[in-house]
Parts: structure tokens; sequence; C-alpha cells
């Protein structure tokens, strides 16, 4: 079976942060543009052991393990960063992540007790027009290398949308020439959709069927929108939800196409709709 072959990473994308200590450097925060780090490795004192009677080889007793210090170069700008480090140093952990072509990250080593040891400034030379480099040489006490993902950060928690109040699309009908109102379940649904959404509001329609004359049948509808209003109030509805309270007469029926003094059920009615 054929194997994978993964793509070597650039050795020019690389990042540098203090996780922990009095001082600040992170590489996503533009305080860390590194032109080089070196001094990823380590070494083991190892020592020869000559064992009486063996002459064909030597035994190797493995010593201490050695941390090289790391070395940091970086474009001098003016910034006293690192040579307030040098100055005032402190013990520091840090991380050097390796980036891959899109700046994701891809590994990282970490290092504990970093402490700055050596600081030096730029060489300056009239004669050359190379950039003025600054480097730092941190001593610490070892690397721990972690080679998966950052952890990926939690989705925001989403707030739970509400359900909109369902809308109020309520008829009360009357009987001929009554301004009463009736027992009417929707109307006590529409009462509680109201007590329970303060913001929502609504408007009161009254109308009459074609029977009788126009002023009348104004007042008669005109009565009919206020007696569902006061029953809506009475319910507990805010009246301040209810933003108006209007009497057509049986001039929309008219307009339905109903013939004047046509005994009609339909339009002897209250409705109460969203404004």
């Amino acid at each position: 079976m054929a194997g994978t072959r993964k793509t070597p990473l650039p050795g020019f994308l690389f990042g540098f942060r203090i996780t922990s200590g009095p001082y600040s450097s992170d590489y996503n925060e533009g305080t860390a543009f590194f032109r080089s780090i070196s001094g990823i490795k380590n070494d083991t004192d190892v020592t020869d052991y000559y064992e009486g009677g063996v002459t064909a080889n030597t035994r190797k007793v493995i010593g201490v393990r050695k941390w090289p210090n790391l070395v940091l170069k970086q474009g001098f700008t003016g910034d006293k960063a690192i040579f307030k480090w040098k100055m005032h140093p402190a013990r520091c952990n840090g991380e050097i992540i390796q980036l891959g072509p899109e700046l994701e990250e891809i590994c990282r080593w970490q290092f504990v007790n970093g402490y700055p040891v050596k600081w030096e400034g730029p060489d300056f030379d009239a004669t050359k027009n190379d950039v003025a480099i600054e480097s730092i040489e941190i001593a610490h006490e070892g690397l721990t290398f972690l080679n998966d993902q950052p952890a990926a950060e939690p989705p925001a928690a989403e707030e739970p949308t509400e359900e909109p109040p369902p809308p109020v699309d309520v008829t009360v009908n009357f009987p001929t020439g009554s301004s009463t109102v009736p027992p009417n379940a929707d109307l006590d649904a529409a009462v509680q959709t109201l007590k329970d959404n303060p913001d929502k509001q609504v408007k009161v329609e009254g109308d009459t069927d074609t029977v009788g004359s126009a002023s009348s049948n104004q007042t008669l509808s005109q009565n009919r929108a206020n007696s569902v209003k006061q029953y809506l109030i009475s319910g507990g509805t805010s009246e301040s939800q209810i933003v108006s309270a209007t009497g057509y007469g049986k001039q929309r029926a008219l307009d339905a196409g109903i013939p004047d003094n046509t005994a009609n059920a339909s339009w002897r009615r209250t409705k109460v709709v969203d404004a």
C-alpha cells in the first residue's frame, strides 16, 4: 500500500508568545515579530562505561538532559521591550508556534521558566545596508512539543429567540340591534394574548348589516366597538394596547356588495385585529 507523504513546513512562518510573567509578547498582537528563533533542541550527556571482560563494545550510561538556550533575533525598531526584560529579568513561560501557509497554527513548543541571559544590540556599519538586528538569549528548563491543533473556541451560546405572539383576529357577532357582547371564547383568548404580550396592540372595528338608516347604524356600530373595547379592558387588557375603537355603520357592508336594507348576520359584528 502506498504511503502518504506530508509536505514539509516552511521555516519562516512562526510566532512567539510569552504566556506568563510580568512581560507581554504575542505575535498575534504585533509585539513579537522575530527574524529567527534557534535553540529548539536538547542534548543528553552520555558516559562510556567499560564493563569488565567485555571488549567488543562499551556500555553507554545516559546522563543529564540539557536544553540549549533559545536565541531570538528581530529587526531593531527602537522598541525597549526586549532590552527591559534583560535589564529587569524575570522568569517567564512562553511558546514558539509553527504556522501554516494560511498562518494557522500547526504545532507549538512550550518552554518553562525562561530567563533572559544575554541581550545583543545591533551592529552599525555605514558601509552596509543590512537591517539592524537585536537578539536575546533565553535560558529555560525544558521544552514540550504539542502537535495538535489548539482547542477551538466554544461557539457562542445562541440567545433563545422568543416566539412571536399569535396574531389576533377575532369576530364577535351580535343579535339584531344589540351591542351587548355575547360569550365568545375567541375573545377571551385574545384577552389572554394581550395580557401575556403587553407590547402587542389591536384595533376594534364595529359593523352592522344594511337594514335601517345610515345614522342609526353608525351609532349602533360605534356602540358595538365600544362594548368590545370595554370587554377587553375588563378582562385585564391595558387600554394603551387598544389603539382605536371605530364604528363603520353599514358602509363597509354596502362596499362589500351587500344590498341596502338586507338583513345579513355576518355583518352584525365587531372585529378585533392586530394594529
